[in-house]
């Protein structure tokens, strides 16, 4: 009888005529979380010495001596993979059980009731729609999505803050002016809107005197406000009572802004149900002021910030729940990991739903995950895990020895450990709660638990990408402002999220991002621009037509219906007569602001019809 070699070099010669090279996604590596605390930025090096991989110059020589398999296995198709035996792939071990450190006792085969039997696990019978639920449902208009999240009472304890802050620097003042005064929720809405509309055209990178320097980003910034009271507002946003603040400080370091965070988080929990899949990873806002609680993590983009740990729905990326990383010592209450603490602290809302939960070797252990199966957890997990954790038998750490695409596989009672090798310089390990066979894909020849991870472990990451497509955030030296910035920007995405899920349960069709935020700011801004035309005579006649282009008023309807249009009161000469002719006129354009006599209406000015 042929040995397996020579079957497998007499399988590559008969199909190698029809086969085609094409490249293998391997597993990518996630990211190991060695983020440190401030003010040292020292990392601590000896928790990860066991994850360093040793190379030798002999590296270089080992997949010269490969055998047919490994051949078939590095350069084969799709398709040859495909007819190649998956028992080929799995690498038994020798004892059939095998302990770890700690002599965690793991069996080289699955319970022979899991081996026999076909039928799916119970805790695997999980078909969840996700959508939005209560009085989120069926909103497709931008500012009612919005503002369920930013919701009254959050704008409240935001205006009470603010005015407080502008009192005492108001007073410094030598001149008394409209700059320094104090605001109104309206104008504060304004101040959202143009931050909004920042994001969506991407400009939040740019200068006060850019940002309102109407040839560079339009007219609707000056129609709201002036650039002066822009940056006097964003200099006075507060979000706490300042004469309580140092005390609470002492048990909290989030007091600044915990009060409004626990407002807005407490609705994002609430307005969305998550889908059969969610995943909890970090966030990093980028931020290099003072924090006490400002982390280094070095293969992040913005490598100084703030970390926030958030849990997203695999499908549609809703955040539904997050918590900001307060450093080891945040909380003294803790008396466990901090990966399991915030595992389950952030999953309170889907316990006992049997979904499954997707995290990074940051937050998973054995422990963690027998721990999530029971009550009143009820939720699978699949996870990368590190290979310096005592549960780990030394056989499943990385051997230069094996065989590329090879995995082995162990088991204990309901969890199973797998360890893949996708590169000769790499080893893979991940712990399932949802898998309790050795499977591997007879296409790409990968364990479907690695398989399982890759489908699920984005939505963070994607949320974090869309979230930087349109950020709103500004430089500035106040971490709660930079808080406050990445709460509006979760916001804008929550609210984007719960319009589309809308749209497609009343098959309608949704606008784009983009378009959703340009609408959602002038929505935003619309009140406060009709308050200023009203209130103020003496606006500028820029900042006039600025307005009436933004936003429109009574007299551009009135104006299209052939009514008579209104008068301003004070004569000028016709801008479209020869000047010798001196005509004089009170009616004038309500959309470029010229005046013009009344042959030269219609139903506007000449010229504004024409164009």
């Amino acid at each position: 009888m042929p040995t397996t070699e020579e079957q497998v070099a007499k399988w590559l010669e008969e199909i190698s005529v029809n086969g085609s090279d094409e490249e293998d996604n391997l597993l990518e590596e996630f990211d190991s979380d060695d983020s440190v605390e401030d003010p040292n930025y020292v990392a601590d090096y000896e928790d990860d010495l066991e994850n360093i991989l040793v190379t030798t110059p002999d590296d270089a020589n080992i997949q010269s001596t490969s055998s047919p398999i490994q051949e078939a296995i590095t350069t084969g198709t799709g398709q040859q993979r495909k007819q190649l035996d998956c028992e080929h792939l799995i690498i038994n071990p020798s004892k059939s059980t095998i302990r770890g450190k700690n002599k965690y006792i793991w069996n080289s085969e699955p319970s022979s009731s899991n081996k026999i039997s076909n039928r799916t696990p119970s805790r695997n019978i999980v078909h969840i729609i996700p959508g939005s639920k209560d009085e989120a449902r069926h909103l497709i208009e931008p500012l009612e999505c919005f503002e369920k999240f930013f919701t009254s009472h959050l704008m409240d304890e935001v205006l009470i803050r603010t005015n407080e802050d502008i009192e005492l620097k108001a007073s410094k003042y030598k001149i008394q002016s409209s700059t320094v005064s104090q605001t109104g929720k309206e104008e504060l809405r304004a101040l959202l809107g143009l931050l909004v509309l920042s994001g969506a055209l991407k400009n939040n990178h740019l200068s006060s005197k850019e940002l309102f320097d109407p040839s560079i980003c339009g007219s609707q910034n000056i129609a709201a406000m002036s650039c002066e009271r822009f940056e006097f507002l964003i200099k006075c946003l507060h979000f706490d009572d300042r004469s309580t603040r140092e005390e609470r400080k002492k048990t909290d370091k989030f007091a600044p802004i915990r009060n409004i965070w626990e407002i807005f988080i407490k609705q994002c929990r609430e307005l969305y149900k998550p889908g059969s899949y969610v995943t909890i990873d970090e966030q990093l806002l980028a931020f290099k002021g003072r924090c006490p609680f400002r982390m280094y993590i070095p293969n992040k983009p913005a490598k100084y910030g703030i970390k926030i740990v958030l849990v997203c729905d695999v499908r549609t990326k809703y955040m539904f729940d997050a918590c900001p990383y307060l450093g080891k010592n945040g909380d003294t209450t803790i008396k466990e990991p901090l990966g399991s603490y915030y595992c389950k602290l952030l999953t309170k809302t889907i316990h006992g739903t049997n979904r499954n939960l997707t995290a990074d070797n940051w937050f998973t252990s054995v422990p963690l995950a027998e721990q999530l199966l029971e009550r009143p957890y009820n939720l699978t997990f699949i996870g990368t895990i590190r290979n310096n954790k005592q549960e780990i038998p030394v056989e499943f750490k990385h051997n230069l020895s094996r065989l590329v695409g090879t995995s082995i596989f162990g088991f204990n009672d309901k969890l199973t450990l797998v360890s893949y090798k996708p590169k000769p310089q790499k080893t893979v390990l991940l712990i399932s709660t949802m898998h309790d066979k050795p499977s591997v894909d007879p296409v790409s020849g990968k364990p479907l638990i690695v398989l399982s991870y890759n489908e699920t472990k984005g939505a963070v990451d994607t949320f974090d990408q869309m979230y930087g497509h349109t950020s709103c955030s500004r430089k500035t030296r106040r971490w709660p402002l930079c808080m406050f910035y990445g709460m509006l920007n979760m916001a804008m995405l929550n609210s984007f999220i719960i319009y589309v899920s809308n749209c497609e349960v009343l098959k309608l069709k949704s606008m784009s991002r983009r378009d959703f935020l340009k609408k959602l700011s002038k929505y935003l801004c619309s009140n406060w621009c009709s308050t200023r035309l009203e209130e103020r005579p003496t606006l500028k006649k820029r900042v006039r037509a600025a307005i009436h282009h933004t936003v429109g008023t009574l007299k551009n309807q009135e104006d299209s219906t052939g009514e008579p249009p209104i008068k301003r009161g004070k004569r000028s000469m016709c801008e479209f007569c020869p000047p010798k002719l001196k005509r004089m006129s009170v009616h004038y354009c309500a959309k470029c602001e010229k005046t013009y006599c009344m042959e030269h209406r219609s139903p506007n000015c000449i010229q504004c019809d024409k164009k």
